[in-house]
């Protein structure tokens, strides 16, 4: 049967899909209109998420590119709460590269999916159903683990030719205007500088695009993504203003002064956490009156 939610092919025995971890039953469909259900269903699945495994029912894994969502419901709240407010909802973001995952088999025929993500150790057991979407998860985290390791950040390869700077003279409007060695290298420095910072914003949105999906996963990586390559811009200055025998500036301080002048990232995060905090007192105080 073809699950009626993401359109994957499953076992006729199957109770669940092993793709997106959904029911299979009356509202599954043949092959005569699954082409139709996959089209209509497959955007029930959050933007950008690889694989959805409902591993009971508090718990969910959501898979996305580089990192899991670990969905934990607080036992005996109501779905109109789960629903309308996700008052006791908790959402772990969770990078591949701190988080051990595996699939184990026992003689008894039960199945455990484990994940060590460093601070604590989580265990859920799985169904035969389940358990081959569970093994395709960890197939594919720790494939993309490895392929991680291996990759360089592409600012660790970011090398720049010799500047050398030179006097120059132009005529401008019957005047004679002169460049000087000074002004040429800070000229030059400064078109290097601004070309890096273009590379850099490209990277940024496209890991921006990759990564954020939501407010939780953008409160998450915004700041992250913003100051990574804030870091390599001022390390790539520290390099410059060293090799110049300038040392009167920081790493540090050429962060702090940047942060605190040109750029809102702070802001735009202070704002949505303060507009958040508003929303859960909202929220707190209308699931103090409805019932349970």
């Amino acid at each position: 049967m073809y699950c009626a939610k993401c359109g994957q092919l499953n076992d006729n025995n199957f109770k669940f899909c092993y793709k997106c971890g959904a029911k299979i039953g009356g509202d599954s469909v043949d092959n005569n209109n699954q082409n139709e259900i996959t089209n209509t269903n497959i955007n029930n699945m959050p933007e950008n998420c690889k694989y959805s495994l409902q591993c009971d029912i508090n718990t969910k894994i959501e898979v996305y590119e580089d990192y899991i969502i670990l969905h934990r419901m607080k036992a005996g709240v109501t779905k109109l709460l789960r629903n309308a407010f996700s008052v006791s909802a908790n959402e772990d973001i969770i990078l591949f590269n701190t988080l051990d995952i595996d699939i184990q088999f026992f003689p008894d025929g039960r199945i455990m999916l484990t994940l060590k993500t460093g601070k604590e150790t989580l265990n859920y057991p799985l169904t035969n159903e389940n358990s081959r979407l569970a093994q395709e998860i960890v197939n594919y985290i720790n494939s993309e683990k490895e392929n991680l390791v291996n990759a360089s950040p592409e600012y660790q390869n970011e090398k720049w030719d010799n500047i050398v700077a030179s006097s120059h003279e132009f005529h401008l409007c019957g005047k004679i205007l002169k460049i000087d060695e000074s002004m040429d290298i800070y000229n030059s420095y400064r078109i290097a500088f601004r070309d890096l910072a273009d590379k850099y914003a490209d990277s940024a949105e496209k890991e921006y695009k990759k990564r954020v999906n939501d407010l939780n996963t953008y409160l998450k990586f915004l700041p992250d993504i913003y100051y990574k390559y804030l870091d390599a811009m001022a390390t790539k200055a520290m390099d410059i203003l060293v090799a110049e025998g300038i040392w009167s500036v920081t790493k540090e301080s050429f962060i702090k002064s940047h942060s605190e002048n040109f750029h809102l990232v702070v802001d735009y995060v202070n704002a949505s956490l303060e507009s958040v905090k508003k929303q859960l007192q909202i929220t707190q105080k209308l699931s103090q009156v409805l019932p349970v």
